[in-house]
């Protein structure tokens, strides 16, 4: 998928064309099409010897009824078997989509998360009330936070690597600098003071529970 992209924005380049506002959304949203193709080729391939083109052409001709519309319905469940997340700029403001295994794209606001952390990294943030114009600082902290939380689902590991993009100057690329291991270690002594702390007891009041009196 990284190199559907990288291939179709190259294309992009090549033919001077140049991302806007307006229409950014309609380029991010071609390369999934194009690699769902990509796999929907594969697999007729595979399956019968041609090429989904010759499918879609000849396919209604050449097999029963039944089994082309087998195919087509395979076909359609289908799907990228990855997410990804875009981060771009566009005259110096920052843009984000989030491109999900489906093939649809979503603008997203402020922050974006993906994998199976995902909707633990997402609660943190949004208990944060996470913005995109919030101060570096605070920006590093909650993206810190709602990694260390995330790597708690399964299938997360607990190494972090947080880089913050830099917007190009006219003409140049999108340049990033790394968090330091001092930097991670001053994230890890703010997540001990302010994230959530482990408890094993907590004593209740009698009045916590409205629990039936014994006569």
């Amino acid at each position: 998928m990284v190199n559907a992209y990288s291939n179709y924005f190259r294309g992009l380049k090549n033919k001077n064309i140049i991302l806007t506002d307006t229409n950014i959304v309609d380029y991010i949203k071609r390369p999934p099409v194009i690699q769902k193709y990509k796999i929907a080729n594969e697999y007729v391939g595979s399956l019968l010897g041609i090429t989904y083109k010759e499918l879609l052409a000849l396919g209604k001709e050449r097999l029963p009824k039944q089994r082309f519309d087998e195919i087509i319905t395979d076909i359609e469940k289908l799907d990228l078997d990855c997410q990804l997340i875009l981060c771009s700029f566009v005259k110096g403001q920052s843009q984000l989509f989030k491109v999900q295994a489906d093939c649809s794209v979503e603008v997203c606001e402020h922050f974006a998360a993906i994998g199976s952390g995902s909707d633990i990294a997402e609660s943190v943030l949004f208990q944060r009330e996470h913005e995109g114009d919030l101060p570096l600082g605070q920006t590093l902290y909650d993206v810190y936070e709602a990694a260390r939380l995330g790597s708690k689902a399964p299938g997360v590991g607990n190494t972090h690597a947080i880089s913050v993009l830099i917007p190009p100057k006219k003409g140049g690329e999108i340049a990033y600098s790394r968090v330091t291991e001092k930097g991670y270690k001053f994230l890890s002594k703010k997540f001990k003071q302010y994230g959530p702390k482990d408890f094993y007891r907590l004593g209740l009041p009698d009045y916590t529970l409205d629990l039936p009196r014994e006569d």
